[in-house]
C-alpha cells in the first residue's frame, strides 16, 4: 500500500515535501473501507470495538504516521544508493525510524487523546495537513500521461475485492453507511489513478479543419 501510494505521489509530480502527506491520505482511502469490512469477514479481530464501523480511531492514526514517516525518511535515505557500497540497505534504516516515531506518537496519541475524547479531532488535524499540503502544492500536480497499472492495481483490488464482499455477505444491508463509505473510496481511489489518463485520451474539441 505505502509503496504504490509513493509510486502515485511520484509519477503526479506533487512537490517532494508534499508527497508523504498525499501518501498517508492514500493509504487511508484504502483503509477506512477495508478494516471495516475485514473484521467483518474475521480476517483479524479488535479486543475492544472501535469508533469506526467496529474499527478504532487509533487504527487510522497509526496508518497515518507509519506511511507519512516512511515516504518521507525512505525518500530522504535514498542518497545513500550512490555514496555507499551498503547504500541499498537505505529502507532498513526507514522502517526503524518510523516504527520510533510511530511508538512515541502512539503514546502521546494515547495520553493525549483518549482521556480527552479527542480522538476524531486529532484525525481530522490530520486530515486538514494533508488536504493544506495538497492545496499547497497544486501548482506542481503533473497528471501522468499513462497509467501504471502494477501500481494502480494495488488500491484498485483492494477497494474491488473488499467492496464486491461487502454486498456479497450482505454486510451492506447491515450498515448501509459502511456501504457509502466504502464506494467513495472506490470512486476516489478510480479517479486518482485513472481519471487523468481517461481526460488525456479524449478526443480534441477543437476543429482542426483547414481553412
Amino acid at each position: 500500500i505505502i509503496y504504490s501510494a509513493m509510486e502515485t505521489s511520484d509519477r503526479w509530480g506533487l512537490a517532494p515535501w508534499a508527497r508523504p502527506l498525499a501518501d498517508a491520505l492514500q493509504a487511508w482511502n484504502i483503509d477506512l473501507s477495508m478494516d471495516a469490512i475485514a473484521i467483518r469477514l474475521g480476517f483479524w479481530t479488535w479486543a475492544v470495538p472501535g469508533e469506526w464501523f467496529g474499527v478504532p480511531y487509533g487504527n487510522f492514526f497509526a496508518w497515518f504516521v507509519v506511511t507519512a514517516s516512511f515516504s518521507g525518511f525512505i525518500r530522504l535515505l535514498r542518497g545513500w544508493r550512490e555514496r555507499s557500497v551498503l547504500g541499498y540497505l537505505y529502507p532498513w534504516p526507514a522502517v526503524l525510524l518510523s516504527l520510533v516515531i510511530l511508538l512515541w506518537l502512539d503514546q502521546v496519541y494515547v495520553d493525549f487523546a483518549y482521556p480527552r475524547g479527542l480522538q476524531l479531532t486529532v484525525l481530522g488535524v490530520l486530515l486538514m495537513l494533508g488536504l493544506s499540503a495538497l492545496w499547497f502544492a497544486r501548482h506542481t500536480l503533473r497528471p501522468p500521461r499513462s497509467v501504471d497499472w502494477p501500481v494502480a492495481l494495488v488500491p484498485l483490488v483492494f477497494h474491488v475485492y473488499y467492496t464486491a464482499a461487502l454486498f456479497l455477505h450482505g454486510y451492506h444491508r447491515q450498515t448501509p453507511p459502511l456501504a457509502i463509505v466504502s464506494i467513495a473510496m472506490l470512486l476516489l481511489g478510480l479517479a486518482v489513478h485513472l481519471l487523468p489518463w481517461l481526460l488525456r485520451r479524449r478526443p480534441s474539441t477543437i476543429d482542426r479543419r483547414p481553412v
